[in-house]
């Protein structure tokens, strides 16, 4: 599996990716709506990438990165070199997910072990990484790469399952609510 920066010839593939995982409730492409302009969005995650800029209006600097595997789109992850008061609760450093044809395959273990290597690689010794509480395949992923849970936390809106706070390295991180 290679991590890698979108390319403006993977709009296909990744257009396809955005549609599934929306089904899902889990934007593929993050701030990408179909019928927008791929190659503007492929420009904002080089920008993000290269540290130009956040990826949003009171964002955070950050990497986003596509998983390929055999010339495929598997996945995406998604690195936060710091958190705002939105990530410390609901999202934390890393985001990833595997679309669903590939999921079983160790995928989101690689991604995850890959991101946390960035992380540390850029200075953060202490990564915070969250998930629903009804999502048993993450919950494995990260407690297989050493996440150590910190506690259940409310979810974001009014009827979403409470979220899985882990910490990973060696720091403390407060999360409060």
């Amino acid at each position: 599996m290679l991590l890698r920066s979108l390319r403006v010839d993977d709009e296909r593939e990744a257009v396809l990716a955005q549609e599934k995982m929306v089904r899902e409730d889990w934007p593929f492409l993050l701030g990408y709506a179909i019928g927008d302009d791929f190659a503007a969005y492929v420009a904002r995650t080089d920008a993000l990438n290269q540290g130009n800029e956040p990826w949003t209006e009171g964002g955070v600097p950050g990497w986003f990165f596509v998983a390929e595997d055999d010339g495929r789109i598997v996945g995406r992850l998604s690195l936060r070199r710091e958190l705002n008061e939105y990530l410390r609760h609901f999202g934390g450093h890393l985001g990833y997910g595997v679309l669903p044809e590939y999921r079983g395959r160790g995928y989101a273990k690689a991604m995850l072990r890959d991101g946390l290597e960035i992380l540390r690689s850029a200075g953060t010794d202490t990564a915070l990484l969250t998930c629903d509480e009804d999502n048993p395949a993450s919950r494995r992923v990260i407690e297989s790469q050493g996440g150590r849970m910190l506690g259940l936390f409310p979810g974001e809106r009014a009827g979403d399952p409470r979220k899985c706070h882990f910490v990973f390295g060696n720091g403390e991180l407060e999360v409060t609510r």
